[in-house]
């Protein structure tokens, strides 16, 4: 009998505009394998991640109406060359890459709608 197991975690965002984030993660972070369903629901992948996304602009600027930005984090491999691709586009830069001290390698980006994204990768010997 297999033990249980949890394999990944795939939030679905609230979003302004569903048409305009799927192309702002398509052109500037190079996602694909688009899909939406009806006009409330779409999504997106690279390699391994996937995004959902949910028509909701009124939850979506309660959220943005906190203190903080919600903060999602994407573990990545060769985060040197993902910080390379996206500094050649148009986006918003939280923090710079570089080494923190839980570990990781990771720089912040700012989505369209307002995420912080953390694209980090583990240090290795930590």
């Amino acid at each position: 009998m297999k033990n249980a197991a949890f394999h990944r975690q795939i939030p679905v965002l609230p979003v302004a505009d569903l048409k305009a984030t799927i192309k702002y993660y398509k052109t500037k972070l190079g996602f694909s394998e688009e899909w939406f369903w009806e006009d409330t629901d779409a999504g997106c992948g690279r390699n391994e991640l996937f995004m959902l996304f949910n028509l909701n602009p009124t939850l979506l600027d309660a959220m943005l109406a906190a203190s903080a930005p919600l903060e999602i984090i994407w573990i990545v491999e060769q985060v040197d060359d993902i910080y390379a691709e996206y500094t050649q586009k148009d986006l918003t830069l939280l923090s710079e890459l570089e080494n923190k001290p839980w570990g990781m390698r990771e720089f912040t980006i700012k989505d369209i709608n307002g995420y912080a994204i953390r694209i980090a990768e583990p240090l290795e010997n930590e």
